[in-house]
């Protein structure tokens, strides 16, 4: 099958596409997984005016389960925050990631740290988590979000992507778990 990739905001060269499951919005559809671990992904365009024609591939990796995803609903940035999670390739890092923002406040923070797959649960120091802004609970449309969740990543390098006019380019098989929460 195909998916079409969205250019995000109002960056016409960044561009991206959901190949499964759900949006970590409220109210956002499940759609059915696109792929499954093993599974080769090939990406392929004629290019256009700026970019010429576009190849690449990469395989997707074993999924990491999120085992403590539904204990944790909320983040309390006096408590230090650990991800636990089984399976997935050991050759694999993960990438743990958090932040929240305030329109009102015009308050950001968030957090990226990269851990060895194979270490089963990571700890997110309060050093780290005193730079969260605090939001409000979860209303649907707010003018705060928080949001907590790992994502696959490579070890050492991306598969091969040719594509002439462009200044970086990169093709990652993976998969993510995102949820918002609150920050207290």
């Amino acid at each position: 099958g195909s998916v079409d990739l969205k250019p995000i905001g109002s960056n016409a060269g960044t561009y991206i596409g959901l190949l499964g499951g759900t949006m970590p919005l409220s109210g956002a559809a499940t759609m059915p997984l696109y792929m499954d671990p093993g599974v080769t992904i090939s990406l392929s365009s004629a290019g256009g005016k700026d970019v010429g024609p576009l190849s690449g591939s990469t395989t997707m990796p074993s999924q990491v389960t999120w085992t403590n995803r539904d204990a944790i609903t909320s983040v309390d940035r006096t408590v230090p925050l650990t991800f636990q999670w089984t399976g997935g390739d050991p050759t694999r890092n993960l990438i743990v990631v958090g932040g929240s923002s305030d329109s009102k406040t015009k308050a950001s923070g968030g957090f990226l740290c990269l851990v060895p797959v194979s270490a089963g649960k990571f700890t997110v120091p309060l050093s780290i988590l005193a730079d969260l802004p605090v939001t409000r609970p979860l209303t649907g449309k707010d003018d705060a979000f928080g949001g907590i969740g790992i994502l696959s990543a490579p070890v050492i390098t991306s598969p091969a992507f040719t594509a002439s006019g462009l200044d970086a380019k990169v093709v990652l098989g993976g998969w993510a778990s995102i949820k918002t929460v609150q920050i207290k």
